[in-house]
């Protein structure tokens, strides 16, 4: 039994060597006409004076613009994704980051991205197999969507979500976009109040991109995804 026990733990100990070793390799190129980027809940609160500010937001958005400009020039797909119980308070997208009228603003009500059918067949219909995570919150629904979209690569879409319709399940084979999270491009914000004391968003940024990192998933900086896109 205690043989067993220490392969097992030995076996756990390399799969997660090489998760690590995968989350280190970032390509080096990346195809805009099957690459797609979302835009998570990036909206005009966290600009705008009241409780929701986020100054990191606001000197963040230069750099931002240029990772939807250099997106746009490579054919990416840029998608735009904003919950139902912002919309319903009037919020919208931060008008410096606004969508071209003919780029998607996917309405949902879930933390994740990809539990959204509505998300999921736009990116199928578009043959994206690379998705690039950007927007707000990183310890939310941006790592939410990289944790599920991580797990998801090897997997048919039909045997993993029940939840997509019919015509979805029957894309066979066909398998969700690898995530890459956009470092400098995802936001989050400090927490005041916890059983661990205050911890600032550089902490908690920090803390989720490295565990992503650790699960395998790429985190690549708006620079590099600029050049990899050529």
């Amino acid at each position: 039994m205690i043989a067993a026990e220490m392969g097992l733990n030995q076996q756990m100990r390399r799969r997660a060597m090489q998760i690590s070793e995968r989350g280190t390799v970032k390509p080096t190129s990346l195809t805009g006409k099957t690459t797609a980027l979302l835009v998570y809940h990036f909206t005009d609160e966290l600009t705008r004076p009241g409780r929701g500010f986020e100054q990191s937001v606001v000197d963040g958005l230069p750099a931002f613009a240029r990772l939807l400009a250099g997106c746009r020039s490579a054919g990416v797909l840029v998608t735009y994704m904003m919950l139902e119980r912002a919309i319903a308070i009037g919020s919208q997208i931060i008008p410096e980051v606004a969508p071209l009228t003919d780029e998607p603003i996917v309405r949902h009500t879930n933390r994740s991205a990809l539990n959204c059918p509505e998300f999921v067949r736009l990116l199928l219909d578009h043959e994206r197999d690379t998705l690039l995570i950007s927007g707000y919150a990183l310890d939310r629904g941006l790592s939410d969507t990289a944790r599920q979209a991580g797990g998801w690569d090897s997997q048919p879409i039909g045997e993993r979500w029940e939840a997509l319709d019919e015509a979805a399940k029957h894309a066979g084979e066909t398998k969700l976009p690898r995530p890459i999270v956009v470092r400098d491009a995802c936001f989050t914000y400090d927490v005041a109040d916890s059983p661990v004391g205050h911890v600032s968003r550089q902490e908690i940024e920090r803390a989720h991109l490295a565990a992503l990192h650790r699960h395998g998933i790429p985190v690549m900086s708006i620079d590099e995804v600029i050049a990899a896109l050529g």
